[in-house]
């Protein structure tokens, strides 16, 4: 039927064709690239995003699926290999592996930022951004300046209650306030260009957002805690004082860093590391009870506290402070206070050491009552 020469090709066409499904179906030829493909996938979705931090747990609600998920948190969700780091970091078989009430584990250094809100919670006295002045109320935004004067005082919240309240003679900006949608406290990071800021930060989960303050000379970092911080421009130097908790202190240059405990503060000068901390001032000894004052200006004295070279004084017409309405420094012991309406007050007064670091804080309470004098009656024409 096919002559001689003719059978030779075609059992030699065969053989090839044979041999070469064999190898394709051989493990580590190229019918095994699928698998490297696989592995490359995985590469490719680790190395789309940083390595996981701290988990925030999210409950899977009913219609959910996993690539919903991603889009809706994740930065890059819309991508496949987002998608698939998602579900292998919880260990998932696929995509569709999902149940409504089952808990995932989502990186919170995974997730979208919005803008963080700030709220300006009280202003009080001279204080202004871009040049305007500030009222309380009003929202201020990443990039936006706040300077006091020498009367002012101003206290920014973020959405998760945290407070930094700005002292008088002080300039900040807000460099940046970023919230993930399912974390429960903003990142937020401050430049204290010069003077004074104390925060009272609410508790942040080990590896999530920061609440952050800088200055020119030192950087004061925290998870949650209360603490001060104040930039000197004239001595070049920064200190730090510690109320609650643990906060890191490093100075710009990266020289050092200390970890401040409770009760106690460092100060940092300019090119030097941290100090090693220091233990605060006590509370100074004022009045217990209700001290009631019957004349205007009010003019009080207090027990000098042994270590202290000043005092800071601050007034408030609320107890939580947050609307303070007059601060000043004090070299004696003794309190003169400005002209004030009749009214409850909150005084807070703490001493001040050799190096600047603040003391821990007295308070007491004041009621200011005055007798107005009755005017005098017209006379008849």
């Amino acid at each position: 039927m096919f002559s001689p020469a003719l059978r030779t090709t075609i059992r030699t066409t065969l053989s090839a064709l044979l041999f070469s499904g064999i190898a394709l179906a051989l493990p580590g030829t190229a019918a095994a690239q699928p698998a490297a493909g696989n592995v490359a996938s995985g590469e490719a979705a680790r190395s789309a995003l940083p390595p996981p931090g701290a988990d925030v747990d999210y409950t899977v609600k009913d219609r959910d699926t996993m690539i919903g998920i991603s889009r809706r948190y994740l930065n890059g969700g819309e991508k496949l290999e987002v998608q698939r780091a998602l579900w292998e970091h919880n260990r998932l078989k696929d995509k569709d592996s999902i149940h409504p009430g089952q808990v995932l584990r989502i990186p919170e250094n995974w997730m979208r930022n919005e803008a963080g809100r700030i709220e300006l919670a009280h202003v009080e006295g001279e204080a202004q951004s871009r040049g305007q002045a500030l009222k309380a109320g009003a929202a201020i935004a990443a990039g936006d300046g706040v300077r006091t004067g020498k009367d002012g005082y101003v206290t920014i919240r973020l959405a998760d209650g945290s407070t930094l309240a700005l002292q008088p003679g002080s300039e900040m900006q807000v460099e940046s306030v970023r919230k993930s949608p399912l974390a429960g406290a903003p990142d937020a990071k401050f430049l204290l260009k010069s003077g004074r800021v104390e925060a009272a930060v609410q508790k942040r989960q080990p590896g999530g957002a920061r609440f952050e303050v800088r200055t020119p000379i030192a950087v004061a970092a925290v998870r949650g805690t209360q603490f001060r911080v104040t930039a000197d421009t004239e001595k070049h130097t920064a200190t730090s004082e510690v109320l609650e908790g643990v906060v890191q202190v490093n100075d710009s240059g990266n020289l050092g860093s200390v970890a401040v405990k409770n009760g106690f503060g460092t100060r940092v000068k300019e090119g030097q590391p941290p100090a090693e901390p220091r233990a605060l001032l006590a509370a100074p000894r004022m009045w217990t009870g209700i001290r009631l004052s019957l004349r205007n200006p009010v003019k009080l004295n207090f027990t000098k506290l042994e270590g202290a070279v000043s005092y800071r004084l601050l007034v408030a017409r609320r107890a939580d402070f947050s609307d303070v309405i007059f601060s000043d420094i004090l070299h004696t012991n003794e309190i003169a206070l400005p002209a004030l309406d009749n009214g409850p007050y909150f005084l807070k007064l703490r001493g001040i050491d050799d190096i600047g670091l603040e003391g821990r804080d007295a308070t007491a309470d004041l009621v200011l009552s005055v007798e107005k004098s009755a005017p005098v009656p017209a006379k008849s024409p």
